[in-house]
């Protein structure tokens, strides 16, 4: 609703006025996301499985709204990657390989589409505009993926926190960098797991380009 606001405002004023809409940004971006599943009844293992961080990716648009001159909203949507690497502990006589030990075990990956909503506090720093996020994001896995299909829900949910920084190239464009911690609350486990929530750390960088 505050979103839909703004934006009427924006194109209610007029063009010689201060438009919140002519105060946006807009970015692509994209970048490698660290992603983990957490089990909140046992934490260290899924059944003999021990879980570890995994390397994805992540690609979107997000988009800035100032409400005032140090607060805003950011709002954003893209595909994600998330899962874990699993290795197995109960493998005998195995000689350990690497950071996962045994070198037996298995990487889960699953496709999200995914929304966020962050509250965004306008910084200014060096020239740059510095951006703290928080707020939640909604997930949702899709297609035919084996894993998908053993899960006990599609629909994950959380809360969102971190950093955007805007840095000017000159004219209306710029480069955006950001770093966005996802901790999701819902159970979308299945299969082995007691309880698994998803856990991302999206890095990213895109162009950016000033609204108006």
């Amino acid at each position: 609703m505050r979103l839909s606001i703004v934006i009427a405002a924006g194109l209610l004023l007029p063009a010689s006025g201060a438009s919140l809409l002519g105060q946006g940004s807009l970015a692509l971006t994209l970048g490698p996301n660290i992603v983990t599943l957490t089990d909140h009844e046992t934490p260290h293992s899924f059944n003999g499985q021990t879980p570890w961080a995994l390397w994805g990716g992540a690609v979107g648009v997000v988009a800035g709204f100032p409400i005032s001159e140090k607060w805003g909203v950011q709002a954003g949507g893209g595909l994600s990657t998330k899962g874990q690497y699993e290795a197995n502990d109960d493998t005998d006589g195995c000689v350990a390989v690497g950071p996962y030990g045994c070198s037996e075990g298995w990487s889960r990956t699953l496709p999200f589409l995914e929304v966020t909503v962050l509250a965004d506090r306008r910084l200014t720093f060096a020239d740059h505009g510095v951006h703290l996020l928080a707020g939640a994001f909604l997930g949702y896995a899709f297609g035919n993926h084996p894993l998908v299909d053993l899960m006990e829900e599609r629909l994950d949910f959380g809360v969102a926190g971190g950093v955007r920084i805007n840095a000017g190239l000159g004219g209306r464009w710029g480069i955006s960098l950001g770093a966005l911690y996802t901790h999701g609350l819902r159970d979308i486990g299945g299969y082995d797991m007691d309880f698994a929530a998803t856990r991302a750390l999206n890095l990213s960088i895109g162009p950016s380009f000033s609204i108006g």
